[in-house]
Protein backbone atom coordinates (compact mmCIF):
# COMPACT_ATOMS: atom_id res chain seq x y z
CA UNK A 1 0.00 0.00 0.00
CA UNK A 2 1.34 3.47 -1.13
CA UNK A 3 0.55 6.46 1.24
CA UNK A 4 -1.97 8.66 -0.17
CA UNK A 5 -0.24 11.73 1.44
CA UNK A 6 3.67 12.17 -0.39
CA UNK A 7 4.95 14.73 -2.32
CA UNK A 8 3.33 14.30 -6.00
CA UNK A 9 0.91 13.39 -4.75
CA UNK A 10 -2.72 14.75 -6.33
CA UNK A 11 -0.46 17.49 -8.52
CA UNK A 12 -1.97 19.86 -10.02
CA UNK A 13 1.11 19.71 -12.99
CA UNK A 14 1.62 16.10 -13.86
CA UNK A 15 4.89 16.63 -14.61
CA UNK A 16 6.21 18.26 -11.52
CA UNK A 17 4.12 15.69 -10.16
CA UNK A 18 6.53 13.01 -11.81
CA UNK A 19 9.81 14.49 -10.60
CA UNK A 20 8.70 14.98 -6.87
CA UNK A 21 6.74 11.25 -7.07
CA UNK A 22 9.60 9.68 -8.27
CA UNK A 23 11.94 11.46 -6.09
CA UNK A 24 10.02 11.14 -2.89
CA UNK A 25 9.29 6.80 -3.92
CA UNK A 26 13.01 5.74 -4.66
CA UNK A 27 14.04 8.15 -1.56
CA UNK A 28 11.84 7.71 0.92
CA UNK A 29 8.99 5.30 -0.27
CA UNK A 30 8.50 1.64 0.87
CA UNK A 31 11.82 -0.42 -0.17
CA UNK A 32 9.83 -2.63 -2.90
CA UNK A 33 8.07 0.28 -4.64
CA UNK A 34 11.85 2.25 -4.61
CA UNK A 35 13.12 -0.96 -5.99
CA UNK A 36 10.08 -1.15 -8.53
CA UNK A 37 10.60 2.49 -9.77
CA UNK A 38 14.50 2.38 -10.04
CA UNK A 39 14.22 -0.57 -12.18
CA UNK A 40 11.96 1.40 -14.34
CA UNK A 41 14.20 3.87 -14.50
CA UNK A 42 16.83 1.42 -15.70
CA UNK A 43 14.71 -0.06 -18.09
CA UNK A 44 14.63 3.06 -19.86
CA UNK A 45 18.36 3.59 -19.96
CA UNK A 46 18.77 0.15 -20.96
CA UNK A 47 16.06 0.56 -23.73
CA UNK A 48 18.11 3.73 -25.00
CA UNK A 49 21.09 1.82 -25.23
CA UNK A 50 18.94 -0.76 -27.09
CA UNK A 51 17.85 1.79 -29.99
CA UNK A 52 22.10 2.69 -30.48
CA UNK A 53 22.92 -1.08 -30.75
CA UNK A 54 20.18 -1.72 -32.95
CA UNK A 55 20.70 1.37 -34.99
CA UNK A 56 24.34 0.17 -35.36
CA UNK A 57 23.14 -3.15 -36.72
CA UNK A 58 21.73 -1.60 -39.53
CA UNK A 59 18.30 -3.42 -39.88
CA UNK A 60 15.36 -1.00 -40.17
CA UNK A 61 12.56 -3.31 -38.67
CA UNK A 62 15.02 -4.43 -35.40
CA UNK A 63 15.25 -0.86 -34.93
CA UNK A 64 11.40 -0.51 -35.21
CA UNK A 65 10.94 -2.96 -32.87
CA UNK A 66 13.46 -1.38 -30.12
CA UNK A 67 11.94 2.16 -31.21
CA UNK A 68 8.66 1.06 -30.37
CA UNK A 69 9.74 -1.27 -26.97
CA UNK A 70 11.21 2.03 -25.73
CA UNK A 71 8.17 3.98 -26.61
CA UNK A 72 6.22 1.75 -24.71
CA UNK A 73 8.49 1.56 -21.68
CA UNK A 74 8.33 5.42 -21.34
CA UNK A 75 4.64 5.24 -21.57
CA UNK A 76 4.27 2.29 -18.98
CA UNK A 77 6.77 5.32 -16.69
CA UNK A 78 4.68 7.61 -16.96
CA UNK A 79 1.58 5.23 -16.23
CA UNK A 80 3.51 4.39 -13.07
CA UNK A 81 3.61 7.92 -12.00
CA UNK A 82 0.48 8.56 -12.63
CA UNK A 83 -1.30 5.72 -10.18
CA UNK A 84 1.58 6.73 -7.36
CA UNK A 85 0.45 10.25 -7.65
CA UNK A 86 -3.39 9.92 -8.63
CA UNK A 87 -4.25 6.57 -7.39
CA UNK A 88 -6.35 5.01 -10.20
CA UNK A 89 -6.39 1.62 -11.35
CA UNK A 90 -6.49 1.88 -14.46
CA UNK A 91 -3.12 3.94 -15.16
CA UNK A 92 -1.55 0.26 -13.07
CA UNK A 93 -3.64 -1.73 -15.41
CA UNK A 94 -2.69 0.48 -18.41
CA UNK A 95 1.65 -0.07 -17.16
CA UNK A 96 1.38 -3.69 -17.06
CA UNK A 97 -0.34 -3.69 -21.45
CA UNK A 98 2.49 -1.09 -22.37
CA UNK A 99 5.03 -3.28 -20.30
CA UNK A 100 3.63 -6.32 -22.41
CA UNK A 101 3.92 -4.69 -25.72
CA UNK A 102 7.55 -3.61 -25.01
CA UNK A 103 7.92 -7.56 -24.33
CA UNK A 104 6.51 -8.53 -27.29
CA UNK A 105 8.82 -6.01 -29.54
CA UNK A 106 11.78 -7.15 -27.68
CA UNK A 107 11.30 -10.68 -28.17
CA UNK A 108 10.25 -9.88 -31.66
CA UNK A 109 13.83 -7.73 -32.38
CA UNK A 110 15.47 -10.74 -30.42
CA UNK A 111 13.99 -13.52 -33.05
CA UNK A 112 14.61 -11.30 -35.76
CA UNK A 113 18.49 -10.58 -34.68
CA UNK A 114 18.44 -14.33 -34.28
CA UNK A 115 17.88 -15.31 -37.92
CA UNK A 116 20.36 -16.27 -40.69
CA UNK A 117 20.60 -13.64 -42.92
CA UNK A 118 19.52 -14.47 -46.34
CA UNK A 119 21.52 -13.57 -49.29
Amino acid sequence: MLPAHHPGAGASNYFAGIGSGLGWLIGHGPGWAAAHAALGLALVLAALGNIVFTWRRGSRLVTTTAVLGAVFIVGAGFNGTSFLNYGHDVSSLIMAVLWALALACYLTGLYLLARPVSR
